[in-house]
């Protein structure tokens, strides 16, 4: 019976351990969208871009996907429906 009790004890450990340790290196936490200002010709204007979030560490991050930046509003649909990304 002891043999049974201290696996039972591991495996509980274990379960919270690999449980502690997706929360902290979850590479995929989905996509969104982040505004930011950029300048042209002296006159700023506000631009978007879409991003792909992770979680390192417990430190949140993103990375910005290939031709994700975006001018206007438009632009951003349309690449949103090029790369088959829902929001």
């Amino acid at each position: 019976m002891k043999d049974l009790e201290k696996y039972e004890i591991y495996f509980k450990h274990r379960k919270a351990l690999m449980k502690f340790i997706k929360k902290i290196f979850n590479l995929n936490t989905g996509y969104f969208i982040e505004k930011l200002t950029y300048d042209y010709e002296n006159k700023y204007y506000i631009g978007y871009m879409i991003c792909k979030g992770y979680v390192i560490f417990g430190i949140p991050g993103y990375d910005v996907i290939k031709d994700g930046y975006c001018c206007d509003f438009s632009a951003l649909t349309k690449r949103l429906e090029k790369y088959n990304i829902k929001l």
